[in-house]
C-alpha cells in the first residue's frame, strides 16, 4: 500500500490514480448528503484513490485538511472550491481561502494567477524549478523512491 501522507499538496503521483475532480461534502456543502467518511468508503469500492473537495466558497481550513488526510491516508485528498461567479459556478484549484472580490471570474482568474505564481517561487527557491536562459521554466528531476514490487499497485 502506498503512503499518501508523503504527497504534498500539489504533487503529482508517479502511479496510476483515479480522482474525482468535483466532490462536495456534508455538513460542508449544503447540497450533498455524503459524509467524509462516506466519500472514501464509496470512493475505495468504486476504484478511486483520491478526491478534489471542492466544498460551495470555501475551501477546509489547514487544520481540518490536515485531520482528513491524517484519518485516511490511504486516500488522496486535494482542496479546491466550487466559486459562485458572474459567469456561473467554476471550480478553482489552488486557492488556500476564500479571497474578497472572486464572486467576479476576472478577478478569480487574477487571485490564481498569483497562487500560481507564488507556488512557482517556492519551487524556484528550493532548486525544484530553474529558469533557462530563453527565460524558459523547466521542471528539474528531482531523484524518486522507488517502490518496491510487492508494493506496486497493479
Amino acid at each position: 500500500m502506498i503512503d499518501l501522507t508523503t504527497i504534498e499538496h500539489g504533487d503529482v503521483p508517479d502511479w496510476p490514480a483515479v480522482i474525482e475532480l468535483h466532490v462536495h461534502t456534508n455538513p460542508d456543502s449544503s447540497d450533498s448528503m455524503l459524509s467524509k467518511e462516506e466519500l472514501v468508503t464509496t470512493g475505495k469500492m468504486v476504484g478511486l484513490t483520491g478526491a478534489n473537495l471542492t466544498e460551495h466558497d470555501k475551501v477546509l481550513e489547514r487544520h481540518q485538511q490536515e485531520a482528513l488526510r491524517a484519518e485516511y491516508p490511504e486516500f488522496f485528498f486535494n482542496f479546491g472550491m466550487e466559486v459562485t461567479t458572474d459567469l456561473g459556478h467554476m471550480i478553482a484549484i489552488g486557492l488556500r481561502e476564500y479571497l474578497p472580490g472572486i464572486r467576479r471570474a476576472e478577478k478569480l482568474r487574477e487571485e490564481l494567477s498569483k497562487e500560481v505564481e507564488a507556488k512557482d517561487e517556492q519551487d524556484l527557491a528550493e532548486g525544484k524549478l530553474e529558469i533557462s536562459e530563453s527565460n524558459e521554466i523547466k521542471k528539474n528531476e528531482i531523484e524518486e523512491e522507488k517502490l518496491p514490487e510487492e508494493q506496486s499497485l497493479e
